[in-house]
């Protein structure tokens, strides 16, 4: 019986220490996200600075060809 029960907290204890180990692990995987979340989302802002840099040089590159034409 003693057997038994140093075998089945053994058992216990492995399967503790997986779940911790799980966790921390999930812990570490949260953070990730959020980070990369974050990222993604400074990325998004820097596109559109950039999109909208890129209309104006578009405009006045039309603007600069009309008068060139004249």
């Amino acid at each position: 019986m003693s057997n038994e029960n140093d075998d089945l907290k053994n058992q216990l204890n492995k399967t503790v220490s997986k779940v911790k180990a799980y966790e921390t692990k999930d812990e570490g995987m949260t953070m990730q996200v959020k980070q990369l979340s974050e990222e993604l989302e400074a990325s998004k802002g820097n596109a559109e600075k950039l999109n909208e840099k890129l209309k104006s040089v578009e405009e006045e590159k039309e603007e600069l060809e009309s008068e060139m034409k004249k």
